[in-house]
This record gives C-alpha cells, structure tokens and sequence, in this order.
C-alpha cells in the first residue's frame, strides 16, 4: 500500500529526471505538463509555474531527464511558433566558450 501511495504522489519516484529551475517574463500559456524538448526531442515536462511577487517573474521548475547535460551556455525559450499546437519550452545549448556566452 505505501509502494502506491509513493507512486501516485512522488513525481520521479525512480529519479530518472532532474530538476532545473528558470525564470521567464512571459510564461505565455505554459503550464505543468507542458513538454520540454531539446533539439526536436522530448526530454522531459513542466513540473510547476509560480508567480514570484519580488521580481514579478514565473519562477518555472522543469523535469528533464537525467541523461541531459546542460553546457555552460544553455538557457530555455517558450517555442509558441505554430499557433496550431501548444506552447512547448526548448532547452538551447550554445557549443561555444563560456567567456562569449550571451546575455
């Protein structure tokens, strides 16, 4: 009984994804469940969106799977170009020096 109990209330009970956390202005209709892709691949999904009050920001919490490892110039971006489907994130890395990494 407590094995179910763990598997319906624990998102990653096995720890096959991490989690990454990322501030966005704008989360244009993102919310959990949204997936998160990289390079046209599903990596993971949206765990949650908060209003951060301080900043006046979405504080956004994204599970990926463990296997994705971010370089030092990674960021993520709303992918809302097809009005036909739903807003998805897409995680971004920049195979460059992290000295010339943008802003």
């Amino acid at each position: 009984m407590a094995l179910i109990l763990v598997m319906a209330f624990v998102p990653d009970p096995f720890f096959r994804q991490r989690v990454i956390s990322t501030t966005f202005d704008n989360v244009a209709a993102i919310s959990p469940g949204a997936p998160v892709y990289f390079r046209g691949a599903a990596v993971g999904a949206v765990r949650s969106v908060k209003l951060d009050p301080e900043t006046r920001g979405f504080a956004v919490r994204l599970g990926v799977d463990r296997d994705w490892r971010p370089s030092s110039c990674a960021f993520a971006q709303i992918d809302e170009t097809n009005p036909l489907t739903p807003p998805r994130i897409e995680l971004v890395a920049l195979e460059i020096q992290p000295a010339t990494c943008p802003d």
